[in-house]
């Protein structure tokens, strides 16, 4: 698994090496909506591909942050069952409700907050 991620990150940070200067910029995550703008990219979009690995790996890279930063509760309680899709179908839903959010400067609570409505500890 771990295997897994670290080649997707690989990947995810290689992409950038071989895009046009215009799709580097795309991928510049410094909010909730520039995370909701590149996870809810077309199908159609040539970078479609490129976008969902990276959202994915990024969904991955939070899970990770979490388990080892654990400091007193979680902010969510998804069960083991719960698939990456499953949280980034679920981010894009609870973004495209909250426009509030959109100028939050820290992008993974975006994926925090949706999850925490979704999945709440009990």
């Amino acid at each position: 698994m771990m295997k897994c991620r670290l080649v997707l990150l690989m990947f995810c940070l290689s992409a950038g090496c071989f895009s046009p200067a215009n799709a580097e910029d795309s991928f510049d995550t410094k909010t909730i909506g520039d995370l909701l703008t590149l996870c809810d990219m077309s199908i159609d979009d040539p970078w479609y591909g490129v976008s969902q690995a990276y959202c994915l790996g990024y969904i991955s890279s939070a899970q990770d942050a979490q388990v080892i930063g654990k400091k007193g509760d979680p902010a969510s309680c998804p069960d083991a069952t719960v698939t990456r899709q499953q949280i980034l179908d679920n981010f894009l839903v609870w973004a495209n409700q909250h426009p509030e959010q959109m100028e939050n400067p820290v992008p993974v609570s975006g994926l925090t907050l949706s999850a925490s409505k979704k999945w709440p500890c009990q």
